[in-house]
């Protein structure tokens, strides 16, 4: 979710009409972005097109109602929710965002299959450079700082500081999930090493690009658990301290949310 969110904060920007042209057009935008990592041929671009529409046309029938629902929650709630009911809402988001990863994983498998060892061996190598581009501390502070004001309008000093003690707090979580995620890649490297591959090896393969949470190591899954609590906690009590201008501010942003799920779910895909 904080992905979806965070492209309708892009969105926010462009007039009404542009809601529309770019959702019915994602799946475009999102074989334009891949072809950053890999140079695919136009068979295989057009088997990509394909299968993201099918993902897109589930998304708008299935998913959309569902973001409806939580902006609706949120809207109504999000002053009084306590710790559990924040945590049950995060829960929902999570869930959801592992079953859009298992739709789309079946299509990403297969291109990742169709592949040569020349585009294999792109693909992988301008991956490992985007893993490998780590910003400072302060850069990421501040840009956690910048999420939030794209949310709340101005950060007082208080509040600031309060999202720097949290980046500290988490930062052992995020090196996990770092790691995590580096050991996925070298499984993937070495699976698509191999061609052709086996029915055995396209599941193995599959699994690690879905990454489900009912695969993860036990480690994982707690350390999952205890970021998320961390979030929450830092959530509530940036709650109390906001002015009422900052109020206004976040019930402003789940208003154009709002109205711009409401042009997603008019979009004729």
């Amino acid at each position: 979710m904080t992905k979806v969110i965070t492209v309708l904060l892009l969105l926010l920007s462009l007039t009404a009409c542009m809601y529309e042209t770019i959702y019915k057009n994602a799946d475009r935008l999102i074989l334009n972005r891949l072809e950053d990592f890999v140079t695919l041929t136009r068979p295989q671009e057009e088997m990509l097109l394909k299968g993201f529409h099918q993902i897109q046309l589930r998304h708008q029938s299935h998913y959309l109602p569902m973001y409806s629902s939580w902006l609706k929650t949120l809207g109504a709630n999000w002053q009084t929710m306590d710790k559990r009911q924040i945590l049950e809402l995060s829960q929902q988001v999570s869930g959801h965002w592992y079953d859009l990863i298992q739709d789309a994983g079946p299509v990403l498998v297969q291109l990742l299959v169709s592949l040569d060892q020349k585009q294999r061996k792109q693909l992988i190598s301008n991956i490992k450079g985007e893993m490998g581009k780590y910003k400072s501390r302060n850069e990421r502070v501040e840009n956690s700082i910048e999420r939030f004001e794209d949310v709340l309008g101005k950060l007082n000093i208080q509040q600031k500081e309060m999202i720097s003690r949290h980046y500290d707090k988490v930062a052992f979580y995020r090196e996990v999930r770092v790691l995590h995620n580096q050991k996925r890649l070298s499984k993937i490297e070495a699976l698509l090493q191999r061609s052709p591959l086996t029915v055995a090896e396209i599941e193995e393969l599959t699994r690690y690009v879905i990454d489900a949470p009912n695969t993860l190591p036990e480690h994982i899954k707690k350390h999952r658990v205890q970021r998320i609590a961390k979030q929450i906690d830092l959530l509530i009590s940036l709650r109390a301290t906001l002015s009422t201008d900052q109020q206004a501010a976040f019930v402003d942003y789940l208003k154009d949310l709002d109205y711009i799920l409401a042009e997603f779910n008019d979009a004729k895909l």
